[in-house]
């Protein structure tokens, strides 16, 4: 899975109302259509694709969760509506 794929799969879940987790071995990240909306509104990315790698704001950080083949932890998805 590309990190385009990737993205694609997490807004597709958000755009249904789903709550999107990002898990590693020390952190458990919750996104949801609100979190996205809220760094939207004030013209943030949540997410960015540079080269084959996908990262997630953190801060005015960003973390690296997929890097061309390799995946940083586990995205869960469930449907709290």
């Amino acid at each position: 899975m590309t990190a385009r794929e990737k993205l694609d799969l997490i807004n597709s879940h958000l755009d249904k109302g789903h709550t999107v987790y990002h898990q590693t071995c020390t952190r458990a990240t919750k996104i949801t259509a609100a979190t996205r909306k809220r760094f939207v509104d004030r013209g943030h990315q949540l997410f960015k694709i540079a080269g084959s790698d996908l990262f997630i704001a953190r801060g005015r950080s960003w973390d690296c969760i997929h890097s061309g083949t390799i995946a940083f932890g586990t995205i869960r998805v469930f449907d709290e509506s």
